[in-house]
């Protein structure tokens, strides 16, 4: 009889001892999963609200007072961090659990978001190049024996003024650019064929330059504006000449 009780409580032993490995093993892959499916995306979404905030805080040093963001990237942060670690206390850890952070999250969330929403109704977009950059003027006379094509650029406005004390075959090239994108332009006449053509380059002097961007953007978000600055990049050519000249010249096609 002794045996027989020994043998079922051996059994009972044995059967007791899979089912709490088979449990400590869905448990850990439950938290495993906690880890990668919950937390981690929080922490990554804490990381990329952490480099907005850095970013924030580099440029109200500049002096661009972006506050309502600012309190968002807190709160956020604050809110995340909160639940994260109120996530972790229950799986891992038998700590107390605080809501402190939940909180602080929530008032910084509202009040930035109030602050953002007047950010962005006073925020101005000006659909024109940024003052304070100068214009400056180079010409040229030259005379044309026949038809001549003004060579086309995507960057340059172009018309036409008559003036008749001019003579026949001579016209004025003018070119008008912002001397701080552009160099002074070189205009060239080509004879090839029979065909005239005339030629406008300039070369860059701070159209490709960070520092210069950089800059106008950080004086134009410190007034709340941004301006449109494409057109810096644009110039102006104008051919002026009597109306006969006038009908031999004619812009090239604008194929791109």
């Amino acid at each position: 009889m002794e045996e027989r009780e020994n043998d079922k409580e051996e059994k009972k032993v044995v059967k007791n001892s899979g089912t709490d490995a088979l449990g400590t093993v869905i448990i850990t892959i439950m938290k495993v999963a906690v880890i990668f499916f919950v937390l981690l995306p929080i922490w990554m979404l804490e990381f990329g609200i952490g480099i907005c905030l850095v970013f924030l805080i580099a440029a109200l040093i500049k002096g661009i007072f972006f506050i309502g963001p600012l309190l968002l990237c807190v709160g956020g942060i604050c809110l995340l961090s909160e639940i994260s670690s109120i996530i972790y206390r229950v799986i891992f850890t038998e700590k107390k659990l605080h809501f402190y952070g939940i909180i602080i999250g929530l008032v910084c969330l509202v009040v930035g978001t109030f602050m953002t929403v007047d950010l962005v109704m006073n925020f101005d977009y000006i659909e024109e190049a940024p003052s304070g950059y100068s214009k400056n003027t180079y010409s040229e006379t030259m005379t044309i024996s026949g038809n001549t094509v003004v060579d086309y650029d995507r960057n340059m406005k172009y018309q036409t003024k008559i003036d008749n004390t001019m003579t026949d075959h001579q016209v004025k090239v003018e070119v008008i650019y912002y001397e701080d994108i552009y160099q002074t332009p070189w205009i060239a006449k080509e004879n090839e064929n029979g065909n005239n053509e005339i030629t406008v380059e300039l070369e860059d002097e701070k159209r490709t330059d960070f520092k210069f961007h950089y800059q106008m953007l950080i004086d134009d978000l410190k007034e709340f504006q941004l301006h449109d600055y494409r057109q810096l990049e644009d110039y102006e050519v104008v051919i002026t000449g009597n109306e006969n000249t006038l009908k031999l010249i004619s812009l090239e096609n604008a194929w791109y």
